[in-house]
């Protein structure tokens, strides 16, 4: 190095540049694509990859677009009833009070204690409450339901007439989560398959555009939607 030259230092060297892929990651980016990709392709048929057709991939392409509006629309299905779910725990925590105030006026404070469990009511952290889990909390539910009639107190304000509609509330919206669990997981494993397939695609339609036109090939990726300011 020159005895005249500045040295320069670490952080006053330029960092390497960051680049977009021409394939974004994103679910809803990716499937604009691949369907732009697939509307031009079929005005480009002299281009052909041997081991897939426009066609196939054509048909590929709008079964991932569809995934995709489907997992949105589910997922923001699980969302309200998570909400629901979680409002009419909050209001069981509330009035299960009740039933503890009814056993220890039966029974007595100290002996209704006894009782509990035969109401689902077990102890979590400082307080008498039913389980938190659930899938826990749905089974109690039922032991609950059974033994205020069993102990005569199904009649009272927060008896059978209140107890009975807010299990099966409970039971509805338990049954309608893991529904929707199962259909996102389904979901999301058929589309995480069927995006690797067509990311394939892409790939060797880039690699085709570049070998066909190696003068103007960023032009002709433009045109076919890959665009890589927009992702």
């Amino acid at each position: 190095m020159d005895e005249n030259e500045i040295p320069t230092s670490p952080a006053e060297q330029p960092g390497p540049t960051k680049s977009t892929g021409n394939i974004p990651n994103p679910d809803a980016d990716f499937a604009d694509l691949n369907m732009n990709v697939a509307l031009t392709w079929e005005n480009n048929a002299d281009l052909t990859l041997k081991w897939i057709t426009q066609a196939v991939y054509k048909t590929k392409a709008e079964a991932f677009s569809a995934m995709v509006k489907q997992r949105k629309t589910v997922g923001g299905g699980r969302q309200s009833l998570t909400q629901e779910l979680k409002q009419l725990d909050a209001e069981i925590d509330r009035n299960i009070a009740y039933v503890k105030n009814s056993l220890k006026e039966k029974y007595g404070k100290t002996e209704a204690f006894a009782y509990y469990p035969q109401f689902g009511i077990e102890h979590v952290r400082h307080f008498y409450l039913l389980p938190r889990d659930r899938n826990q909390r749905k089974l109690s539910l039922e032991l609950l339901k059974n033994a205020l009639i069993a102990h005569g107190i199904d009649g009272q304000k927060y008896g059978s007439a209140y107890w009975n509609p807010v299990c099966q509330r409970y039971n509805e919206l338990m049954t309608q989560a893991q529904y929707t669990d199962s259909s996102v997981s389904n979901i999301v494993g058929d589309k995480r398959q069927l995006k690797a397939e067509l990311r394939k695609v892409l790939n060797s339609l880039v690699l085709l555009i570049h070998c066909n036109y190696p003068d103007t090939y960023k032009s002709v990726l433009r045109e076919w939607g890959f665009q890589k300011e927009k992702y």
